[in-house]
């Protein structure tokens, strides 16, 4: 790469060339997990599109350099600047595919580090611009992503519609991939809901088609969320050999995150069986992952749990902590965007306090409960919002102890 330092006025026919060969660096690096010198060749590669007068390898070039801040140094706002850098350019050049493209990669980028709020904003202009373009493909993978951050808001009928149709439209267009990635949220949603055979099948077939298409990571995520739910629908046995599964897949694809979403569920099932020492190890080690990396909306869960635990085994100052530093996070973000099981957190938090002697105990309690029914009142059919109140363990136990209170 000398020529970049010797070169100090290259044509912008060279300056392009030299912009398009950092460009591909940066695939190599990201591949090989060099993320410095991904970095590095990014800035190289917006510097000489911009000798070049070339917006469209400048606009690449700063998306790549998006890249790399945000997931390989954790630094989301500098991150959100050189993404802004390309929407401008991209505008600017009045290439709304491009435009679409980066908004949809900000959306998901946020989303993954529970910013639901700017992540939606993103996705709904995504799907405007697929909407005016009459582009199904990208108008089904917006729909898609719009269905998850309902979900991870717990809007579960508005995530369902978003899903549905963006499941509509991947058969439509004969994205597989998409397909799969509609199925997987719907079954969730559905899970949450109470309903888990229905919620299963469509997980199932999720399974089926990333196998199918051979994505490992797709594969061992959903095999994953099919043990959490068949934990919750008290089918014990089959939850362990999901998750033994796909820790042994993540394991081998290095998936961090999905192995941390596999040692919260098999702490819940050690916890189940009072293995308290068991259960606190695979605890520690998810919110060890959780507090290394960009997954500070996964936080309170587990510290939820830590405190129950360390409750359990009478280390009361322990579980003290632990369920100090999930208050703090309930004050600013009660509804625990992206948590998978906000209710638990609110039950743990009350039994923990009412354990302690604690006076915010029932205020707790009663804001957990009015968040319930606030999530209940959005579904409009009497029977699912029935089911969803009574068929999900931590909702229905948190109505009894709001009663009992």
């Amino acid at each position: 790469m000398a020529a970049f330092e010797t070169l100090d006025a290259p044509t912008p026919t060279a300056a392009r060339r030299f912009a398009e060969v950092a460009l591909h660096e940066t695939t190599f690096h990201s591949a090989t997990q060099n993320y410095a010198a991904q970095a590095d060749a990014a800035q190289r590669a917006v510097h000489m599109a911009q000798l070049a007068g070339d917006t469209g390898v400048e606009a690449e070039s700063w998306i790549q350099s998006g890249y790399a801040l945000f997931y390989h140094e954790s630094d989301p706002e500098n991150a959100k600047e050189r993404w802004e850098n390309a929407l401008q350019l991209a505008r600017e050049a009045r290439n709304r595919h491009l435009e679409a493209q980066i908004l949809r990669e900000m959306g998901v980028a946020f989303n993954n580090i529970g910013r639901i709020g700017e992540a939606r904003n993103y996705i709904e202009q995504t799907l405007h611009i697929y909407a005016d373009l009459g582009n199904l493909w990208g108008e089904g993978r917006a729909r898609n992503i719009l269905g998850m951050l309902a979900l991870e808001s717990y809007h579960l009928t508005e995530a369902i519609a978003h899903l549905e149709d963006g499941l509509r439209l991947c058969r439509l267009t004969g994205n597989r991939y998409d397909e799969a990635w509609s199925l997987r949220p719907l079954g969730m949603t559905l899970c949450h809901l109470g309903k888990y055979t229905t919620g299963d099948e469509n997980l199932r077939k999720a399974y089926e088609l990333f196998r199918q298409i051979e994505d490992p990571w797709g594969e061992s995520a959903t095999i994953c969320t099919r043990g959490k739910f068949a934990h919750r629908a008290g089918k014990d046995a089959e939850s362990l050999a999901y998750v033994e599964q796909a820790l042994h897949l993540a394991e081998e694809i290095d998936a961090a995150s999905i192995q941390a979403e596999g040692w919260i569920i098999l702490g819940d099932l050690q916890s189940d069986k009072t293995r308290w020492a068991d259960a606190a190890d695979v605890y520690q080690k998810a919110l060890a992952f959780c507090q290394a990396s960009m997954w500070p909306h996964k936080t309170p869960s587990v510290q939820a749990r830590l405190a129950y635990v360390a409750l359990s085994r009478d280390k009361l100052t322990v579980a003290q902590t632990h369920i100090e530093s999930v208050l703090r996070y309930l004050e600013t973000y009660p509804e625990i965007p992206g948590s998978d099981d906000p209710m638990r957190v609110y039950l743990i938090c009350y039994r923990v306090l009412h354990a302690l002697g604690d006076p915010r105990a029932e205020a707790i309690l009663a804001q957990g409960y009015r968040l319930l029914q606030g999530w209940a009142a959005e579904i409009k059919d009497k029977a699912l919002r029935r089911t969803f109140l009574e068929n999900v363990p931590e909702n229905r136990e948190i109505i009894a102890e709001y009663k009992q209170m």
